[in-house]
């Protein structure tokens, strides 16, 4: 006889908290397996590659991005490898299942020249916003600076 779903994803908890995971990463687990647990109407045991594309594509549909959905994945993944890993089931169902491509932000960098300019004109500029503008580029400038509107510290350290 099988043990239930909801049994074995307690025991999954239990190995993942004995390993050291953070009680944040297992409510993340416990989260995203729940939900397919309870969409559908079988046992984990049971669950095909088509059970869990099928899931994740109605997840996806719902409005997430590209990433949550391959977090999902994720999670779903390590849970039916434990399964697999503890002889509950054969193989996987998320073996076939790969990752899925999300797009990147390209960050526009500045060269050198551009740089030494922005620090140039820093200088003599005597508007806290226009130092703060320039500084921000510079990655160098720390953040907790800038938050704290420190400007004379940041300027005095970063820019000469």
């Amino acid at each position: 006889m099988r043990k239930p779903s909801e049994e074995l994803l307690e025991e999954f908890l239990s190995v993942k908290r004995l390993e050291g995971r953070s009680e944040k990463m297992l409510l993340l687990y416990k989260f995203n397996i729940s939900k397919i647990l309870k969409k559908s109407d079988k046992n984990v045991c049971v669950m095909n590659t088509n059970d869990i594309r099928k899931y994740l594509s109605e997840y996806q549909l719902s409005g997430v991005s590209k990433a949550t959905v391959d977090n999902v994945r994720c999670n779903l993944s390590s849970f039916f490898r434990w399964l697999e890993d503890e002889s509950y089931i054969y193989k996987s169902p998320l073996r076939r299942i790969h990752k899925i491509k999300t797009t990147s932000v390209v960050i526009e960098t500045y060269a050198d020249e551009d740089l030494e300019k922005l620090r140039d004109d820093c200088r003599e500029i005597r508007n806290p916003h226009r130092r703060l503008k320039a500084g921000g580029v510079d990655t160098t400038l720390h953040y907790a600076m800038v938050k704290q509107s420190n400007v004379k510290l940041a300027h005095k350290k970063y820019m000469g």
